[in-house]
C-alpha cells in the first residue's frame, strides 16, 4: 500500500502538474482522450511462504487496526 501511495503522490504532485502546462503551452490531442474508469478489483495476494515473508501478512496489519 505504501509504492501504492507513494505513486499516487509523485502522478499528482508531478505528472498532473507537467501535464497541465501542456495547455498553457498550446498542446493539446487531436482527440479526446477519453476518461478511464476506476479500478474495483483487489490485487492477488502472495501465496508463497517465501514471498508472503518478505512483504508481511497483509491480514495481521488489517487486525492490527
Amino acid at each position: 500500500m505504501d509504492a501504492y501511495n507513494r505513486t499516487v503522490g509523485t502522478i499528482e504532485s508531478r505528472v498532473l502538474v507537467t501535464a497541465r502546462r501542456f495547455k498553457e503551452l498550446g498542446v493539446s490531442a487531436a482527440e479526446t482522450i477519453p476518461e478511464t474508469t476506476t479500478v474495483e478489483r483487489t490485487p492477488r495476494p502472495l501465496q508463497a511462504p517465501e514471498m508472503a515473508d518478505l512483504f508481511g501478512n497483509p491480514d495481521d496489519e488489517e487486525e492490527a487496526r
